[in-house]
């Protein structure tokens, strides 16, 4: 499973309703027209049995670097649009901070369905997210990591010049951050200032984030057109 995708069960509410459990798994991002042949063939979706739900989801890949809890009820292709976005974005940047960004942005402004999610990877230049340098080289939790990457980029020259004298040993970075947390949206892998301008969630709608993405990793549309939706 690639890190930007998102794995769910999806069933049939009218048949379940009937006392048949049908359905399945499917990984998104997927072309328009393979979710639509998953949902007939698999689901089994017809007009006597419509409606469809997510049962179940796998808490890996894009839901798990998010942080994106979804309902029975999440739209299945914004879901795709979501997958396919942060694969977009991914592939400009470094994937673990694209996702870090948005999901402290997402925080900030109360983000809450994949669409907003999408809007805000395809935004990921307008975030103003910071990754903490060399995250992985240090044993310090998010506060002390906020506290040295301020201090690295040179927010705190006061601080760098106690630690550069041989004071240093009386700065605990764990404790100067948890004063300067009161600022900022921490994360394991970066931080972002509670001030800072958040991209609008509701720039794109889900037809314009097709349009830009235009992926030539799959076949066709991200979501079905009329004519594909009544086949």
């Amino acid at each position: 499973m690639e890190n930007y995708e998102i794995r769910v069960w999806v069933g049939n509410l009218g048949r379940y309703t009937e006392g048949d459990l049908v359905g399945g798994w499917i990984t998104l991002p997927q072309p328009a027209e393979a979710i639509t042949k998953f949902l007939r063939d698999v689901v089994q979706v017809d007009p006597a049995h419509e409606e469809y739900a997510i049962f179940d989801t796998e808490n890996d890949g894009a839901l798990a670097a998010l942080d994106l809890e979804i309902g029975d009820y999440t739209d299945v292709w914004e879901l795709n649009v979501l997958a396919a976005a942060l694969k977009y974005a991914g592939d400009m940047h470094p994937y673990e901070d694209v996702c870090d960004a948005v999901s402290l942005a997402a925080e900030q402004c109360g983000a809450g369905w994949p669409i907003d999610y999408a809007n805000l990877a395809m935004q990921v230049d307008d975030i103003d997210y910071t990754p903490f340098p060399d995250a992985d080289d240090y044993t310090l939790d998010q506060r002390g990591k906020l506290a040295w990457s301020l201090v690295e980029s040179g927010a705190l020259p006061e601080i760098k010049s106690i630690l550069d004298s041989p004071l240093s040993a009386c700065i605990d970075m764990e404790i100067l951050g948890r004063d300067l947390q009161q600022d900022y949206y921490t994360s394991d892998h970066g931080y972002m200032s509670i001030f800072s301008n958040i991209p609008l969630t509701d720039r794109y709608t889900i037809r314009e984030i097709e349009s830009i993405i235009t992926p030539d990793d799959w076949a066709g549309t991200l979501i079905p057109t009329r004519e594909l939706a009544a086949a």
